[in-house]
């Protein structure tokens, strides 16, 4: 198959960095052929002005884009049209009146407002904000889908539910716990885990919460309801059902707030963008014809460059939401087109530096990225993110396994992510096992590889991939890949992670996590306090409408298809060309699927961020 560089060769074109985000293997910097394309730059420019509101913007990219114009030519046109000005006074404009957002809350409706249709529509989120079902239904079909377990035993010692307290609940009145339990019918999401996290104090102290929420299916029935949700792991945590009122409503406010924390920290940017880390060094050290590359890379196009921005800018200290979403687009700008002369004579002289060079201006800048939105300190976010990636690892992350673990992978509820997920994943292995059968036509031609050894080897060592390897009884053995089943395995498993994963946890940011009072970030009051309503544990206008802001953009931007290659660069074989068309058509079906369902459904209940259209080939936002 051919030789390639290893990550410990100096000739390598890429090489670990260990220090970034420690223990985190990442990638060391960037190359050129990781920055984004023309048209991912467009995109991101719609998506940031429509936003910002500004119609100069607009009509200067319009105007633009219709002529036909080389991809040089155009950033230099923007350039010269004084598109980076106009960029920077949006900035300053604020999207809502200043007297909006000093105004005392005390309407849901005022959350509302700082909706336009001029700027970001409402999401149809904001009208369940209150919707005991809705907030179930979040648990199987919402934006940390994966999280849920079906209790097989007992609670854990530390929930303080009772008898009493459970026949409280809508639907479990004549229920006994015991036979719910023993039935199989209740689900538990423990957040025991987000100990971890250390009180943030930006831009004002704020307190960890790490509740436990408990579900349940009634007899007879397939659809989940809430029962309780109690604040915390402690004796003096407040327990709550949905016949307590405004306790209630605070309980699932905190509830919400440690989801959301779980799913930016950990399911988000640890299990999808931190995981294929690894892969990005690996695949991009493979020599260009080797059938490894040629089939990942289109998986990991764009994910170096948008991990390299989110640690240098998103996730460092001090660094401002407010001025990740200038530098990402400035930096792209910068990047992709202007001459070295003219990069030289601003004192940058490659990609890497002016990418720090940004990173600088946003570190000190007012505001305090992740830490100002999470509830949670940075170091502690980062640590959680690091500790979660570790387990349960590669293999146990693997769609069946990982469901399985839970309890809920042939759980008899409706569990549209669950169900969608598979369809995906089975499609996407059949296309895998295809290809590796067609380039190795037995275990020992895996095993023979020399280069495809090296690879899976420095994944497990130098890539830190925890848990990556085959098993021998029910042990890993890190970095073993020798047979053609696990090889196909780890394709489908970097391909769905990139694209169906990814896509299930990142666009829902814009439609299900925008509004404050549906999933706040972080609490902003004691909710023990009787004299504290729910509402006023809400973000406040001013850190919801960054809310709303920085999740829109990151959850607007679809770029490539899943299942699109480019067929030149793929150099298919032409028995490998029909599998590739079923592979296609079955995800065509499975949209057909999708839809059929989804056509049943209530509004605010359909379950649409694994529809095959809106999935992505890569991470690359």
């Amino acid at each position: 198959m051919g030789g390639g560089a290893s990550t410990n060769d100096t000739n390598a074109l890429y090489s670990y960095d260990y220090t970034i985000l420690p223990p985190v293997a990442f990638s060391k910097g960037i190359k050129p052929s990781d920055y984004p394309s023309v048209e991912w730059v467009i995109k991101v420019f719609h998506v940031h002005v429509k936003i910002a509101g500004n119609a100069k913007i607009v009509d200067i990219i319009n105007s633009i884009q219709k002529e036909d114009h080389s991809f040089g030519q155009f950033l230099h046109e923007i350039y010269d049209s004084k598109f980076l000005l106009h960029l920077g006074e949006t900035k300053k404009e604020s999207l809502v009146d200043a007297p909006l957002l000093s105004k005392e809350v005390t309407s849901i409706d005022q959350y509302k407002e700082i909706f336009n249709d001029k700027t970001c529509i409402l999401p149809a989120c904001a009208d369940f904000f209150d919707d005991d079902a809705y907030f179930a239904f979040m648990r199987l079909g919402g934006f940390n889908p994966v999280m849920i377990e079906r209790v097989t035993s007992t609670l854990p010692n530390t929930f303080k539910l009772t008898q009493e307290i459970f026949q409280k609940a809508p639907g479990f009145e004549n229920d006994q716990l015991t036979d719910a339990i023993a039935d199989g019918r209740l689900y538990i999401t423990d957040y025991k885990s987000l100990e971890i996290m250390k009180p943030g104090d930006k831009p004002v102290p704020k307190a960890v919460f790490c509740p436990i929420g408990l579900f349940g299916v009634p007899k007879e029935g397939k659809t989940l309801l809430p029962i309780a949700v109690q604040s915390h792991q402690t004796p003096d945590s407040v327990i709550a059902t949905p016949v307590d009122g405004e306790m209630w409503q605070k309980m699932r406010h905190v509830f919400n707030c440690a989801e959301a924390n779980m799913h930016q920290l950990v399911t988000h940017f640890s299990r999808t963008h931190l995981l294929l880390e690894p892969f990005v060094v690996a695949v991009g050290n493979l020599p260009e014809d080797h059938p490894i590359k040629r089939i990942l890379h289109p998986h990991l196009e764009g994910t170096a460059f948008i991990n390299f921005m989110a640690v240098k800018t998103l996730v460092s200290p001090g660094g401002g939401v407010e001025e990740l979403l200038m530098a990402l687009h400035l930096s792209t700008l910068w990047l992709l087109d202007f001459s070295e002369s003219r990069r030289r004579r601003r004192g940058v002289t490659d990609g890497t530096a002016f990418i720090n060079f940004m990173a600088v201006k946003t570190l000190v800048s007012p505001g305090g990225g992740v830490e100002e939105l999470l509830m949670g300190t940075l170091t502690s976010d980062l640590e959680l993110a690091a500790h979660w990636l570790q387990s349960p690892g590669f293999n146990g992350l693997m769609l069946r396994p990982f469901l399985a673990a839970r309890g809920t992978l042939t759980a008899p509820i409706d569990y549209p992510y669950r169900d969608d997920a598979l369809k995906l994943w089975d499609a996407t292995h059949c296309w895998m096992t295809a290809y590796v059968d067609s380039h190795y036509p037995s275990d020992s031609s895996i095993t023979g590889d020399a280069v495809l050894q090296a690879f899976a080897a420095t994944l497990a060592s130098a890539g830190r991939l925890n848990n990556f390897g085959e098993c021998e009884g029910e042990v890993c053995v890190p970095g073993k890949v020798t047979t053609r089943k696990y090889l196909a395995e780890v394709l489908t498993m970097v391909a769905f992670t990139a694209g169906c994963q990814h896509a299930a946890v990142n666009f829902t940011q814009k439609d299900l996590m925008s509004f404050a009072p549906t999933v706040p970030l972080a609490i902003y009051a004691d909710p023990k306090d009787p004299a504290v309503t729910a509402l006023q544990l809400v973000p406040p206008l001013d850190q919801a409408l960054l809310q709303q802001r920085v999740l829109t953009v990151l959850g607007s931007v679809h770029h490539t298809l899943y299942g699109e290659y480019n067929l030149h660069k793929l150099k298919l074989k032409d028995e490998l060309k029909d599998h590739l068309e079923v592979f296609q058509l079955r995800l065509k079906e499975i949209e057909k699927e999708i839809l059929l369902r989804n056509s049943t459904c209530k509004e605010g209940f359909k379950y649409e961020a694994l529809l095959p259209s809106l999935i992505p080939q890569s991470i690359n936002v």
